[in-house]
């Protein structure tokens, strides 16, 4: 049993960092944002990703004419389950689903829901993938089935998409 534990504290972060390691590199990429209107912008992205250490990853995310948002991914010692810290204050739990390469989140402010997914593109394409799907938090649509199973509709207020390449 010590061999077992011995072995799964030596391994993990190596884990972690084969986990993350494919995610690191400077990404520079085109987004489009559409609202519940159809009204579309477009704007560019820089995101910059790198390893600080066996269990956190610097995630700077800018877009186009705004500062830096410097977060901090930290593992919570699992590889699948994340915390992205915004370093101030705020702290989302983002998990990385290895079937498709692709770290997801949903999480509330004020009165609006965010679904988040960054999904990796290994070879032969090689490009980072970003959506950001707002929603309201007041119900449009309830229903039930009459068997116990309600379903709550909520409306989409925007969408937005980057598609990150490499920088070289």
């Amino acid at each position: 049993m010590k061999l077992i534990l011995t072995l799964l504290i030596l391994l993990l972060p190596q884990c972690l960092l084969a986990a993350l390691a494919p995610w690191q590199g400077q990404w520079h990429g085109k987004c489009q944002m559409q609202n519940n209107n159809a009204h579309t912008s477009a704007f560019t992205a820089t995101l910059s990703l790198k390893l600080n250490n066996q269990n956190q990853m610097s995630w700077h995310l800018q877009y186009q004419d705004q500062s830096v948002r410097a977060y901090t991914l930290v593992s919570n010692g699992s590889t699948l389950e994340y915390v992205l810290d915004e370093n101030n204050g705020i702290l989302i739990k983002k998990t990385l689903f290895p079937l498709t390469n692709s770290f997801k989140a949903l999480f509330a402010i004020k009165d609006l829901l965010i679904a988040v997914s960054y999904q990796l593109q290994n070879a032969p394409t090689n490009n980072l993938q970003l959506t950001i799907d707002t929603f309201s938090t007041q119900a449009t649509l309830a229903s039930s089935d009459g068997r116990g199973n309600n379903v709550t509709s909520y409306r989409p207020i925007a969408t937005q998409n980057c598609h990150f390449e490499p920088l070289e």
